[in-house]
């Protein structure tokens, strides 16, 4: 079974993208409440 590359690096993208979110959104917290 081929796997569809576009599927996988969108996939792939998307956690990315979810990871930063959640990174910069603790950043920010944490750096209004110092």
């Amino acid at each position: 079974m081929e796997r569809d590359p576009t599927i996988v690096h969108r996939f792939f993208l998307s956690g990315f993208y979810c990871w930063g979110w959640e990174f910069l959104t603790a950043l920010l917290l944490f750096s209004s409440s110092l």
